[in-house]
C-alpha cells in the first residue's frame, strides 16, 4: 500500500488528512491518480490538465518527502509503504 497525504484543496475534497491505497497493476503515479479520481471525481479537475490526459502543470509530486521534478511524473514507480503528496502552488504576500 501507498499512503497519500492530503493538503489544501485535496484535504477539503477528500475530508481526510491521509489515506492508504493498494496498487495492483502498474504500481506508479498514474495508477494512483486513477484510483484517486475514481474515489473522488472532483480531483480530476485539479490533477489532470483539461485538454490532455497529463498531470496538471501546476501540481508537484512528492514521494517520501522529496519533490520529483521529472518530465513524465505519471510514470514514476511507487513502492510498498511510499508516502505520496500532490502539492499545489503556494502564494503569499
Amino acid at each position: 500500500m501507498v499512503e497519500v497525504l492530503y493538503f489544501a484543496e485535496f484535504k477539503m475534497i477528500t475530508g481526510k488528512k491521509t489515506e492508504r491505497f493498494l496498487l495492483q497493476k502498474e504500481k506508479n503515479v498514474k495508477e494512483l491518480i486513477e484510483l484517486l479520481i475514481k474515489q473522488y471525481p472532483k480531483l480530476r479537475n485539479i490533477l489532470i490538465s483539461a485538454d490532455t490526459t497529463t498531470l496538471n502543470d501546476s501540481i508537484s509530486i512528492a514521494i517520501n518527502h522529496s519533490i520529483k521534478n521529472v518530465k513524465n511524473p505519471l510514470s514514476l514507480s511507487l513502492n510498498e509503504n511510499d508516502i505520496v503528496a500532490f502539492l499545489l502552488p503556494v502564494s503569499g504576500g
